[in-house]
């Protein structure tokens, strides 16, 4: 869906059908819209639901739990610094330090 998002706000033809009032096509940006408003309560439902049943033995050992906690934690953050450092050293993003905050978010 991202990708979408991508094409329709790049394309001009395409952000001039969908986007703003006068739009031609603006129900799908409004249904787009809708529907991602709805995503944060819809997952509060769900992680109530999952709270509710209560804790269950996992079937995942110890060991793959910390696993997963050492990629998300450790991992994934030093990529993505690995990244923009190195988009930043090529010259691909700009040289504004709010900029490589907002890519390290």
């Amino acid at each position: 869906m991202a990708i979408v998002g991508i094409l329709v706000g790049v394309v001009s033809l395409l952000r001039k059908l969908m986007i703003g009032n006068e739009a031609p096509l603006h129900v799908i940006q409004s249904s787009a819209s809708l529907l991602g408003e709805a995503t944060i309560p819809a997952i509060t439902l769900i992680v109530g639901a999952n709270l509710l049943r209560g804790h269950k033995k996992s079937a995942a050992g110890m060991w793959v739990v910390m696993g997963v906690q050492v990629v998300r934690c450790v991992a994934l953050p030093l990529s993505g610094i690995v990244v923009v450092k190195v988009a930043s050293h090529f010259v691909l993003v700009g040289s504004d330090p709010l900029y490589h905050f907002v890519l390290l978010l």
